[in-house]
């Protein structure tokens, strides 16, 4: 009877260990699906990606400076329009933890952007070039949009190193538009003050 019971603890905590196991390794590989623990992932940036944007970034600095104007444009930079390229995801060169909620954060930001964009849009009189940078601008905030959607609908499914993928590629979106709103501002600054 003794020996009876022994094999039996053996059938029933094998599989609780095996299960808890699995559970765990899970939880790593998938760090932001349901199943995970922490629903967290710790993001480190490319050097290379994160200098080039740093660049970019200190030409929007530089050009949000005070200006004394009654121009729109110039009044909404200087608002924070350009604060979506401001993340910490964006320009730390450390380790940041990303996890849903700064998904939906980011994504929130865009959608703002995009709606101030379109607002100059419908708002403001560009000339031609300037125009087509804007609507430059506008296309690639709105395939940032919809990349950001399908990134928090799907963000379950990805794992680690498919983590690393999209974050590195939405550095590389996020870099691309931030190119295109200095590129759109210049235009505009350099034909409103000749």
């Amino acid at each position: 009877m003794r020996l009876f019971r022994k094999k039996y603890w053996w059938w029933i905590l094998i599989p609780i260990i095996t299960l808890l196991c699995l559970f765990l390794l899970l939880s790593y590989y998938y760090p932001l699906s349901f199943l995970s623990i922490n629903q967290q992932y710790e993001f480190t940036p490319e050097p290379v990606i994160t200098d080039q944007y740093e660049q970019s970034l200190d030409h929007l600095k530089g050009n949000r400076s005070e200006m004394k104007t009654n121009d729109l444009t110039v009044i909404r930079v200087q608002q924070g329009l350009g604060d979506v390229y401001f993340q910490d995801l964006l320009t730390s060169e450390e380790s940041v933890v990303f996890n849903k909620d700064t998904l939906l954060s980011i994504q929130q930001e865009v959608v703002e952007t995009r709606k101030w964009m379109l607002d100059l849009a419908t708002s403001e009189e560009y000339d031609e070039t300037t125009k087509n940078y804007l609507w430059v601008l506008l296309s690639h905030l709105i395939y940032m949009e919809s990349r950001l959607q399908k990134i928090a609908l799907t963000s379950d499914t990805y794992s680690r190193e498919e983590w690393d993928q999209v974050l590195d590629e939405l550095h590389i979106h996020f870099d691309t538009s931030l190119e295109h709103f200095n590129t759109f501002y210049d235009s505009h600054i350099d034909r409103s003050n000749p």
